[in-house]
């Protein structure tokens, strides 16, 4: 069963396509300021002309300073107009579409992207970010379609193969995933986001050391990945490694007082470890980030079980002493004592028989 986006994904997503595209923008203004320095042959000179962007009315610069602002309407708005001026610009579709993405209207961004496509066809960013709107609508296969057209145009750009390979861990697809993200990792070892796609594959494998190498490594590339110590953690608590994941699970929540997950995770370690006073505090905490979350709340309630005195016992009545004789006892006793009767008056009669 494969997995779609959830809304702090998407966001991730949002953030990762804006920044290639603001990425680009630099581009953008440069393109609008660089004159060309002395002669050049006149192939270069008629690609450069054909690439300049005109910013008569100043639309580009607005809408790259709204669009760091996240005001996505009136940065497709101002992006509108310049694509007016410059219908053949491949990079301002690539900013309309950023924008519309972010406001989750996928049907205009894809359009815009696909026109990026049309006209610069070589670009493997343009591929990489209308796949990423496919992926965002769950529609993988054209998602992975995309991703792997970057990678035919571009072979040694990490984009492409990081994209895929976080497509296939989505799908839980971990095998398929590895050879991507390792490549990624190749092609840009300081990636942390590489390290930390491929620890998600191989948890999604129980090769709990792996994982834990890749998240280590994704730490090294970025000490405040929180998600990389909370998804570490998990790997040391699968080893029985508990010392070590509470410590992960704790790191993460300094980085995120709000982390929901890690508080939740770290309060099972402790129940796991016997340790209830902790484990309900952390299960309290997480439930008042996300309240009436099913599952914690039946761990808070097995804790506060734990934490609970037992019920005092009722004092039993006392028992009263067993008879003396028994029952039984006391009819041997009255046989005995009737035979010893018996003996007496044959005594007596036969005593009395001889003094006659």
């Amino acid at each position: 069963m494969s997995i779609g986006v959830c809304p702090r994904d998407l966001r991730f997503e949002v953030a990762k396509v804006l920044k290639r595209v603001l990425a680009a923008g630099g581009l953008i203004i440069c393109l609008l300021v660089l004159v060309p320095a002395g002669v050049q042959a006149k192939e270069n000179k008629a690609k450069e002309n054909k690439d300049r962007i005109s910013d008569k009315g100043g639309h580009i610069k607005t809408a790259q300073e709204l669009l760091k602002e996240q005001k996505y309407p009136e940065a497709i708005e101002e992006l509108t107009k310049a694509i007016a001026e410059n219908p053949k610009a491949a990079a301002l579709y690539d900013n309309r579409a950023a924008a519309y993405f972010a406001l989750q209207k996928f049907p205009e961004a894809t359009a815009d992207y696909s026109k990026a496509i049309e006209l610069k066809p070589d670009q493997p960013h343009f591929y990489c970010n209308r796949g990423t709107v496919y992926r965002a609508q769950q529609d993988f296969e054209k998602a992975l379609s995309d991703f792997s057209k970057a990678i035919e145009v571009a072979p040694n750009d990490p984009q492409g193969y990081f994209e895929r390979g976080q497509t296939y861990v989505m799908e839980k697809q971990y095998r398929e995933a590895l050879p991507d993200l390792s490549k990624t990792v190749e092609l840009k070892p300081d990636s942390a986001s590489a390290h930390r796609q491929r620890g998600f594959a191989n948890i999604g494998l129980s090769d709990w050391n792996a994982a834990i190498t890749d998240f280590s490594n994704a730490i090294q590339a970025d000490p405040k990945d929180g998600r990389a110590y909370e998804r570490r953690a998990l790997a040391e608590r699968s080893l029985h490694k508990f010392d070590e994941a509470l410590a992960d699970y704790t790191k993460a929540i300094e980085i995120n007082p709000q982390d929901f997950e890690a508080l939740d995770k770290r309060g099972y370690t402790y129940s796991l470890m016997g340790k209830w006073q902790p484990a309900a505090a952390d299960f309290k905490s997480a439930l008042a980030i996300k309240p009436g979350q099913p599952d914690t709340m039946s761990r808070l309630q097995f804790v506060q079980q734990k934490l609970a005195p037992p019920p005092p016992q009722a004092t039993p009545a006392p028992t009263p002493p067993p008879p003396m004789v028994s029952p039984t006892g006391w009819i041997a006793i009255g046989v005995g004592g009737g035979i010893l009767l018996l003996i007496i008056l044959a005594f007596v009669v036969r005593s009395k028989m001889r003094s006659e």
